[in-house]
């Protein structure tokens, strides 16, 4: 059955699908910096990133896919589309997780970010990442049917446990971060500015900070879609918008925070020769600066 749009869905669609474009064209170039020898970006913040931006463009290919065909039951496209949204409405949280801890470490313990965070440790790490919807809801596929079909009305009490994971998981995961992203400024003061790497690896605290605190104002208004049941399509379109906001200007963000990024970004567009005057890392240091030796950081 058909369901009637308003104009806040439509606002929320198109701003969806200005932020794939964007996305795509940051997946292309992060996947060119992978495959060179060297990179300036081939470290572990931004294989996170690389990683979110694939699960979102796949499920946005989902959502759009499950809204065309309204969500019809045993619809085998449509099933295989919300298993994935299931997917990915879990994974924001461990995204958020994942940089701020990434943060925290680079700030206060730089000999054990160097440790955790390349070789065998970090694709553990992105590994648990992948798998953390499974580990915290793969129960759920006992009912395999509703799983797939949770939209259904008989599968209404599995949609509402669904989305009550969702919260609690999404909601505890931010709550972590915000506590990550407190200790990793507090150890941040223990850094010189004289070193432009230093300065852009304080910065990068703001990038993790932005998304954590938009994610929480997601996490709400989804909650607000299963408690205000009169203005439920309201909260549900401002959900999906927030979203957006949470997972889209950030990447615009990284241009303006890290100088190095931008200038790679702007060689991978071909348009860093209108630029080069300005936004140029003064040096090529990528040591970070602290009142005591300690070895480069890998980010």
């Amino acid at each position: 059955m058909a369901v009637l749009r308003d104009w806040f869905y439509w606002l929320s669609l198109g701003s969806n699908a200005l932020g794939q474009v964007i996305e795509t064209i940051m997946i292309v170039f992060l996947t060119s910096e992978f495959r060179k020898t060297k990179s300036e970006v081939k470290y572990a913040y931004y294989y996170v990133l690389y990683i979110s931006y694939w699960t979102d463009s796949i499920a946005n290919i989902a959502w759009w896919t499950s809204e065309a065909l309204d969500n019809e039951e045993d619809n085998v496209v449509v099933g295989i589309g919300l298993l994935y949204k299931w997917y990915f409405y879990m994974s924001p949280g461990v995204w958020s997780f994942m940089l701020s801890l990434n943060r925290c470490t680079a700030m206060g313990w730089p000999i054990m970010h160097n440790q955790i965070w390349s070789g065998r440790s970090l694709k553990i790490l992105l590994m648990l990442m992948i798998l953390y919807p499974f580990l915290v809801d793969g129960h759920a596929f006992r009912d395999f049917h509703c799983r797939m079909y949770y939209m259904s009305l008989r599968c209404l009490d599995h949609y509402t446990l669904m989305m009550t994971t969702v919260q609690i998981s999404t909601a505890g995961s931010a709550a972590i971060s915000f506590i990550l992203i407190a200790v990793a400024v507090k150890k941040s003061k223990s850094y010189s500015q004289s070193s432009a790497k230093a300065r852009i690896e304080k910065r990068m605290i703001l990038h993790a900070a932005t998304a954590s605190l938009m994610l929480l104002i997601w996490v709400t208004t989804v909650y607000l879609t299963t408690v205000i049941v009169s203005m439920c399509q309201f909260f549900d379109n401002l959900s999906f918008f927030i979203f957006c906001m949470q997972h889209y200007p950030p990447m615009l963000l990284l241009l303006w925070i890290n100088p190095t990024y931008k200038n790679l970004f702007f060689q991978f567009l071909g348009i860093d020769k209108y630029f080069k005057k300005r936004n140029v890392v003064s040096g090529s240091t990528t040591v970070i600066t602290r009142p005591t030796n300690l070895p480069k950081i890998v980010a």
